[in-house]
């Protein structure tokens, strides 16, 4: 590892830090700052709880709020000039970016390692440096050239300058889609919170490397589809050139805070998206957005610093979320092995003290997150971590926060192999069910329930206790099914199949009556029955329960279809459904039309 440009990070400090100091008014030092950075940061004193109120409701960039309601945030030119109307006492703060010498590094000696075919040899003193623009993105590409059937790499879409949004797959067999429980790990939204960036690459090489290896992490890629954004906001963290992180900032190029952008269940307008709309579509949210929409997450977090916690939805609105002592659990479970690593040093204590908490009732109110998307309209369970009160970590403390969040962050991920988990499929094909919805119509409420994927597979996580599941899918016939959970830590298999509509299990029993096979004949099909029966109607299904042509057999022991409905309408290729009744008794059977 390389270490490269300490002598540009401290002259920048330096400058900067003469820029903080220069005998000029606050207002002077804060348009010093927006001229040159589009962005400052500053610590607000509100006079009143009603003060408060309002710079939520108008500051679209709060960054936490301290003992005494002392406001710690940041603004652009619009949001500064809308806050000096409030005419409130403010200060002018030393960027985080400039607070510590950032280590940067071009990772030429571990890259070089993995071209030559080396593994965990190569990664001891690594992962201790910031890398810099180009050697992330070789970075990722190697990551997928050393382990091509463990890591896939998309680019999901690029930044306002042009530099890639990155989304790394992780797991065995990347390449299919086997119905495995989805993570989603996103990083520097907020381009100046840049320890879990490297921390991310950490952890991703330590997953792929160790594969084969730790039979732990093994089961995890196995087991689990994870995707890792570890440089959402790549202009905001290389705000300076590609080769430091020195000169960070939270917002992107246009000046916007990301996770402030997303669709928002609150029912406000303001800087933020109302409803699914956007305000302003930004490129990098519309990278990782299109991630989103493609995929539901049934777990995902969202990792930040300026404190230290983990936290649990809502942010813009006071309503708990459905099974939130599920939250609280998970949450705890994580707190509790971070601090047993720290020998309870007092690291990951914010939120009252126990280093968890619910956002909106225990940090601040916030509107626009990616974590209120993630419930409400993802419907997946997302666990935000803020990792470090510091948010550029110099160099002789990055191995020691990785310490501290290691074990807990694996156990996190094991949070995937728990809960009512199964797939749905069809009960005549055996096909998987896409979008079959999966919920507890006594408990759910905000979107809590679940959806099958394109695999047909489902993760719900609930409270404890007795409940009655309800599968359902258009143009098939629901089922309820009892399922007690008595443990968060455990795994409760329930594989479904439902009946299309039209075909459902009592039509299915098979008399003196059957169909003995299905044959290509002409542009149609050819059914032969075991025997011929007097009379018999036959009705061909789509699979949405649609009739698609009646037919009548008498005393013969087949029949043609040419693959036309009733209208003479020659059929799409795809699967249907026979149904034959006579006196005889009720027959059905599943085919594939493929001309």
């Amino acid at each position: 590892m390389k270490p490269t440009r300490c002598v540009f990070s401290l002259t920048v400090i330096v400058i900067c830090s003469q820029l903080y100091s220069l005998n000029t008014s606050e207002y002077d030092r804060a348009y010093q700052y927006l001229n040159t950075r589009n962005e400052v940061y500053f610590a607000i004193y509100p006079n009143s709880p009603a003060d408060l109120k309002l710079l939520i409701n108008d500051l679209s960039s709060i960054d936490r709020i301290d003992e005494g309601n002392k406001v710690i945030a940041y603004a652009n030119k619009k949001d500064f000039e809308k806050f000096l109307k409030y005419n409130l006492k403010y200060e002018v703060l030393l960027p985080p970016c400039f607070q510590n010498i950032a280590p940067m590094s071009d990772y030429k000696d571990y890259l070089n390692a993995r071209r030559n075919g080396l593994k965990k040899t190569v990664t001891h003193g690594n992962w201790l440096a910031y890398p810099t623009y180009d050697a992330y993105v070789q970075i990722m590409t190697q990551f997928q050239t050393s382990f091509p059937n463990l890591a896939k790499l998309v680019v999901l879409g690029n930044s306002i300058q042009g530099r890639q949004v990155l989304g790394l797959k992780v797991t065995n067999n990347v390449n299919a889609s086997n119905g495995k429980p989805r993570f989603l790990q996103t990083a520097t939204v907020h381009g100046d919170e840049v320890l879990n960036y490297i921390n991310s690459l950490h952890m991703i090489d330590t997953l792929l490397d160790r594969y084969g290896l730790d039979t732990r992490l093994t089961r995890l890629l196995d087991n689990i589809e994870f995707w890792f954004v570890p440089l959402y906001n790549p202009d905001g963290t290389y705000r300076g050139g590609n080769n430091t992180v020195q000169s960070a900032q939270r917002y992107n190029q246009n000046g916007v805070d990301l996770n402030r952008n997303y669709p928002c269940p609150c029912g406000q307008t303001g800087n933020h998206a109302l409803y699914g709309l956007y305000t302003s579509r930004e490129p990098e949210n519309a990278a990782v957005f299109n991630l989103w929409q493609k995929y539901v997450f049934h777990l995902s977090t969202d990792q930040h610093g300026g404190t230290e916690t983990v936290l649990w939805p809502y942010a813009a609105i006071s309503r708990r979320p459905c099974d939130e002592a599920w939250y609280i659990w998970a949450a705890k479970r994580y707190v509790d092995t971070v601090h047993k690593a720290c020998n309870n040093n007092g690291y990951m204590t914010s939120c009252g003290g126990d280093g968890m908490g619910n956002i909106f009732s225990e940090l601040y109110e916030c509107h626009g997150t990616s974590i209120d998307y993630s419930l409400f309209y993802n419907r997946g369970r997302p666990l935000p971590m803020e990792t470090s009160i510091t948010k550029l970590v110099p160099a002789s403390s990055i191995v020691t926060y990785w310490g501290y969040n290691k074990e807990a962050m694996i156990q996190f991920y094991e949070l995937l192999l728990t809960g009512i988990q199964g797939t749905v499929k069809n009960s005549v094909t055996k096909a998987p069910i896409l979008h079959a919805k999966i919920n507890e119509t006594t408990h759910d409420f905000d979107s809590a329930w679940s959806y099958t994927d394109t695999a047909g597979f489902y993760l719900r996580f609930i409270l404890l206790g007795t409940w009655n599941l309800t599968f359902s899918a258009p143009g098939y016939v629901s089922k309820t099914i009892a399922i007690t959970v008595s443990s968060y830590g455990v795994k409760y298999p329930l594989d479904v199949e439902l009946d299309p509509v039209g075909t459902a299990v009592s039509d299915r029993v098979f008399f003196s009556l059957r169909i003995s096979k299905i044959v290509p004949y002409s542009n149609g099909i050819r059914i032969d029955f075991g025997s011929a029966p007097a009379s018999a109607r036959v009705c061909i299904y789509s699979m949405d329960g649609s009739l698609v042509r009646q037919l009548t057999a008498a005393s013969v022991s087949s029949i043609l279809w040419d693959g036309t409905d009733g209208s003479r309408r020659v059929v799409r290729n795809g699967c249907y459904v026979i149904k034959v009744t006579s006196a005889a008794g009720k027959a059905s059977k599943s085919f594939v039309m493929n001309r």
